[in-house]
């Protein structure tokens, strides 16, 4: 009895541990900060924009050209905006313009992240987009990993011309709970980003590429959330890739050929 005591009590502890640090499992910013310069994008500018709860946020901008759609970037959990730079230049050598968002207390961003700040810094840049004259339909949003937590909500709020997904999960309580298997870490979580919830709302066009490789998010999480979209969609597997693979000549033409298709642009 004494040892099985024992171990409930170091389970206990571990458990709380676990609860208590939660975001610092779930968060890991970058703060490096660096310029677009420092690539060769001197046609992309620094700026920032602030959040109705008074976050100062940093992101790299570059307009438009040839009327097409502007991407708004929201990367995953553990990257920062420079780490982008080549899809930034993919993105803006192909003409579409981009915001690419740098998380509260991530490189150049004030605040500390959690669900309720992220989406927060989510509206924030459609108003700084809508300053620029851009409304939702004039706007791709591109979640990537934990971005896919911000983008399908604010999707089925504010339907955007069409939605990009890199390696997207049902909910962010999925991922966790299939990491942390011995502990009920689906209740636990605070920041659940539950994508399940919102999809079936989105009535944009959706793209999804997710490799069946990826150990972090599996792809089957994608694929369920593929399912789940009455809206058009596509999905795009990437056999023997991981998770938040680089984009390939082919895959970027696989997205490129299905945005130009339901966004009208050529």
């Amino acid at each position: 009895m004494k040892i099985l005591y024992t171990i409930g009590l170091v389970y206990l502890v571990m458990v709380l541990a676990l609860y208590t640090f939660q975001r610092k499992l779930q968060y890991h910013p970058s703060k490096e900060q660096v310029s677009p310069s420092y690539y060769g994008l001197n046609h992309v500018e620094a700026v920032s924009f602030d959040t109705e709860d008074g976050e100062s946020i940093n992101a790299w901008y570059a307009k438009a050209k040839d009327g097409r759609p502007t991407f708004v970037y929201f990367h995953g959990n553990g990257q920062a905006i420079q780490n982008r730079w080549e899809r930034v230049r993919l993105f803006t050598e192909h003409g579409y313009g981009i915001l690419i968002v740098s998380w509260r207390g991530y490189a150049g961003s004030t605040g500390t992240p959690t669900e309720e700040g992220l989406h927060l810094d989510a509206k924030g840049a459609l108003r700084f987009l809508e300053v620029k004259g851009l409304q939702p339909k004039d706007l791709i949003y591109f979640g990537e990993s934990l971005g896919s937590g911000v983008a399908v909500p604010l999707a089925a709020q504010h339907p955007p011309a069409a939605v990009v997904l890199d390696s997207p999960f049902t909910s962010a309580a999925d991922v966790g709970q299939k990491s942390y298997w011995f502990v009920p870490t689906r209740f636990l979580m605070k920041d659940k980003f539950d994508n399940m919830a919102h999809v079936g709302q989105v009535t944009s066009p959706v793209f999804i590429f997710h490799g069946d490789g990826d150990r972090v998010v599996p792809f089957s999480f994608g694929q369920r959330l593929y399912d789940a979209i009455s809206a058009p969609k596509e999905l795009l597997r990437l056999p023997g890739v991981g998770h938040v693979a680089p984009l390939t000549p082919q895959s970027w033409q696989k997205m490129k050929d299905f945005l130009e298709k339901h966004t009208g642009t050529p």
